[in-house]
């Protein structure tokens, strides 16, 4: 797997030199749908070109993308990245009051956004001042059927200009992207993660996956989610692999779509595993090719007979949108009750009391 210095470690860079190599290589597929790694990088050039020559885009604006899963995710993430803008992804569930929040808190200058979901932007017209253009994924956008003050832009418009390279606008060491946490302590806050963030992660979880070319990452968690996105993406990326993708989790689909895309491993958290063990059992169950199932969190006495019912190895990961990978499980150790190591190669770690006094270990 080739390794990349500081300067070089922006996703659209790699994303470039990937094209260069395997450009005919099928990157992900979704519904039928194939886009090469070339394909994307072309793809994500024509909306940066856009995005800059139309509406003004420059370096660490905000673009807020809300789709659902699809590929069209994929040549937005890197379409706003390759224009030196910052990508907000946000929650298809979030409701008004959310948000307003999200839109806000983070400027975001143009919201790139499913139909479907026109009403509740709609719904908050005139609390969102910093929004000037809404670019809309739809069949067939009537303007004339959504009254609105902002300037509506149809997703495939974008498509329509010349493949341009653009040239690199953003460094190594400069966000990417806002990640807004689920708010279980308050507001949701917005993470701003960096380009060298998702590189040093997505070669974690390569590394320790033992991910390679041949390899498919089935995604059916959302791509707004750190997950479904940067944690999946960027590993495969750097590998060289595919991405299968899936519209959502689905129990009675999880194991026919893990098959139909021959997915060698696959993201997951807490409940999945305890779901689909309640699936009804099927003497092939065993019969996919999954080698490895990350998860973040499995309860121990759920653990072993899910390995023994799917024929896979499971590989513990614990951090959070803004640490990932603090510690991970070893591939030939996994014990029941423990993650594994600390990532000392990336995280210095303290453990302390309530008074923020370190403790001894144990």
């Amino acid at each position: 797997m080739k390794l990349y210095e500081h300067n070089d470690r922006v996703m659209t860079y790699i994303l470039d030199d990937k094209a260069r190599t395997v450009g005919d290589k099928v990157f992900v597929r979704h519904r039928g749908e194939s886009v090469t790694y070339e394909g994307l990088s072309q793809g994500a050039n024509k909306i940066a070109n856009f995005l800059i020559r139309e509406l003004g885009v420059k370096p660490q604006d905000k673009v807020a993308v809300i789709l659902p899963n699809g590929v069209d995710f994929f040549y937005a993430q890197f379409g706003v990245a390759k224009a030196g803008a910052v990508m907000v992804p946000i929650n298809v569930m979030a409701k008004l009051d959310l948000l307003t929040h999200f839109l806000n808190n983070s400027d975001a200058k143009v919201v790139i956004i499913d139909e479907q979901f026109l009403p509740l932007i709609h719904s908050i017209d005139g609390t969102i001042p910093n929004v000037g253009a809404l670019i809309v994924r739809s069949p067939e956008l009537k303007k004339e059927t959504f009254k609105t003050d902002f300037r509506l832009i149809p997703f495939k418009e974008m498509f329509s200009g010349a493949s341009v390279p653009v040239e690199q606008l953003a460094e190594w060491h400069e966000p990417v992207d806002i990640f807004y946490t689920s708010g279980t302590t308050g507001v949701s806050k917005g993470v701003v993660l960096s380009h060298n963030h998702h590189y040093t992660f997505g070669l974690a979880i390569a590394r320790y996956s033992r991910v390679g070319p041949d390899d498919v990452m089935y995604i059916c968690l959302p791509l707004y989610h750190g997950m479904g996105s940067y944690m999946s993406i960027m590993p495969m990326l750097l590998c060289e692999g595919s991405i299968g993708l899936g519209d959502r989790f689905s129990a009675s689909r999880w194991l026919s779509e893990v098959r139909e895309y021959g997915a060698t491993v696959t993201w997951a958290v807490y409940s999945m595993a305890p779901i689909l063990m309640k699936q009804e059992v099927k003497p092939d169950d065993a019969q996919n090719p999954l080698k490895v199932y990350l998860f973040s969190g499995i309860p121990p006495e759920v653990a072993e007979p899910f390995e023994k019912r799917y024929g896979l190895k499971l590989m513990e990961s614990y951090g959070s949108t803004e640490s990932a990978d603090l510690a991970h499980s070893l591939w030939d150790e996994r014990r029941p009750g423990a993650v594994g190591p600390i990532n000392t190669e990336h995280y210095d770690i303290k453990m302390v009391n309530e008074h923020d006094e370190e403790v001894p270990v144990g």
